[in-house]
C-alpha cells in the first residue's frame, strides 16, 4: 500500500479539461496507490472542477440531498436573529456584525436580514467567507437587495466586535477515519479493486494521519473507527485569532468523543447523503454525494478553551431554540386550515424542537470571546 503524501486536488487552470472527476480520482490511484478518506473527501467535495460543493447543482431542499435548518422556514433565521440582538443587547453593542462560513444558498443570511428590522438592534452586517465560486454566486443572487450591508471576504477578516456562524460548516471538512488496530494505528484507504470499482480497505496510518491523532488524543475503544479533521480545529484557532470579542455560533451534526463512538459504530460516522437517504458507501460516486462526518465537540470545547474561548451554552438545537424564544412565534389557528401561513410555521417549530427532528439531530456550540460573563 502506498504511504506517499496524498496530492491536493489540482487548482483551477490545471489540464484537468473536462475529464471526469471519477476518472481523474482512478487514474490518480492506478498510479500512485490508495488514498486516504482524507484526500479523497478533497477530491469528492472541493475539487475545482467536480466536487460536490463547487458545481452548481441542487444540493439543498426537497430537490437536492438533504434539509438543513433554514429550509424548514423562515423562523428559523428569525430566531438567530434574535438571539443575536439579545447578545448585543447584553453586551451593549450598538450594532451587530456577522460572518458566516460556508453559508450555502444564503437562506440564513436571508433570514436574519429580514427578521432585522422587527428584532434587531441598530444595523446588521453580514459578511461570507465561501470558498465555492457556485455558491458565492446564489448567494449574490438571494442577497442583492441588501447592498453594502453583506460583503465576501476571501478569508476571516479581523473583526473587533462580532459573531462568526459555522452552520453544518465543519461536518464537511475531510477528515482522516482511524482505529487502533492489533499492530498499531490503522487509516481507511479508497482503492480500486479488480473489477475497476471503488472499495473502501484499512492498513498503516498515513504520516498525516499520525500527526492529526497526535494532535486530537481521541479516546475511544481498540477496533472501533473515528474521525480526525485538523481542518475543524485549525479553522478553530483561526477565527479566534481574527475575533477581539464576541462570539463563535457552531451548529452541526455531532456529539461528545464517548457518545460519537465506539462499537456501535465500527466504522465511525463517516457516510454520504443522496437524495435524502444516508448511504454508508461514502466512497462510490465520488462529487456526486455529500460526504460528512460527525463533529467531534470534545475536541472542539477543549481547542476553543485552549485559544481563549469560554463555553456560553452547549445542547441540542432544539434547547437552543428554546432558550432564544422560538416558542413565542407559536400562534392560535383553527385545526381545520392545516394550509395557513399560521399552521405551517407552528409546525415547523415543531420539526425544530420535537425528538426525532432536526433539533435532536444538531448540536449546538456557542462560545464567546473577550466579553464581560457579568453583562
Amino acid at each position: 500500500m502506498s504511504q506517499v503524501s496524498d496530492p491536493k486536488p489540482r487548482q483551477p487552470g490545471a489540464s484537468s479539461g473536462q475529464v471526469p472527476l471519477k476518472e481523474r480520482l482512478a487514474e490518480r490511484i492506478r498510479q500512485k496507490g490508495p488514498m486516504t478518506a482524507f484526500t479523497f473527501m478533497e477530491w469528492a467535495l472541493y475539487d475545482p472542477a467536480g466536487g460536490y460543493y463547487m458545481r452548481e447543482h441542487d444540493v439543498f431542499g426537497r430537490a437536492g440531498d438533504f434539509y438543513t435548518a433554514p429550509d424548514v422556514h423562515p423562523v428559523y433565521g428569525k430566531t438567530i436573529a434574535a438571539w443575536a440582538a439579545q447578545r448585543a443587547r447584553q453586551y451593549g453593542w450598538p450594532d451587530v456584525r456577522i460572518v458566516e462560513f460556508g453559508a450555502g444558498t444564503g437562506r440564513l443570511a436571508e433570514q436574519i436580514f429580514a427578521a432585522w428590522p422587527e428584532v434587531g438592534v441598530g444595523s446588521v452586517r453580514y459578511s461570507i467567507v465561501e470558498i465555492s465560486p457556485a455558491w458565492r454566486k446564489h448567494q449574490a443572487r438571494r442577497l442583492e437587495n441588501y447592498g453594502a450591508a453583506v460583503d465576501w471576504p476571501e478569508k476571516m477578516p479581523r473583526l473587533d466586535r462580532g459573531i462568526v456562524i459555522a452552520h453544518e460548516l465543519l461536518d464537511a471538512m475531510p477528515a482522516h477515519l482511524l482505529r487502533q488496530g492489533p499492530e498499531g494505528l490503522e487509516e481507511a484507504w479508497v482503492d480500486l479493486g479488480p473489477d475497476g470499482r471503488w472499495l473502501r480497505k484499512y492498513g498503516p496510518a498515513s504520516p498525516e494521519g499520525r500527526r492529526a491523532f497526535e494532535e486530537w488524543r481521541p479516546r475511544v475503544p481498540p477496533e472501533c473507527g473515528f474521525e480526525v479533521a485538523p481542518g475543524a480545529t485549525a479553522w478553530i484557532r483561526r477565527v479566534f485569532k481574527q475575533l477581539r470579542e464576541g462570539l463563535v455560533l457552531i451548529v452541526d451534526y455531532g456529539d461528545d468523543e464517548d457518545r460519537l463512538y465506539g462499537p456501535h459504530r465500527p466504522h465511525g460516522t463517516l457516510r454520504a447523503f443522496f437524495q435524502h437517504r444516508c448511504l454508508d458507501r461514502w466512497w462510490d460516486e465520488p462529487g456526486e454525494r455529500d460526504i460528512t462526518a460527525d463533529v467531534n465537540f470534545t475536541v472542539l470545547r477543549r481547542v476553543a478553551q485552549a485559544v481563549g474561548g469560554e463555553v456560553v451554552f452547549e445542547g441540542s438545537l432544539g434547547e437552543f431554540l428554546w432558550d432564544a424564544g422560538i416558542a413565542r412565534e407559536l400562534s392560535d389557528c383553527p385545526a381545520d386550515q392545516p394550509f395557513d401561513p399560521r399552521a405551517r410555521r407552528n409546525r415547523a417549530i415543531k420539526q425544530l424542537l420535537l425528538p426525532g427532528g432536526l433539533g435532536e439531530a444538531f448540536r449546538v456550540l456557542e462560545i464567546r470571546k473577550g466579553v464581560d460573563a457579568e453583562c
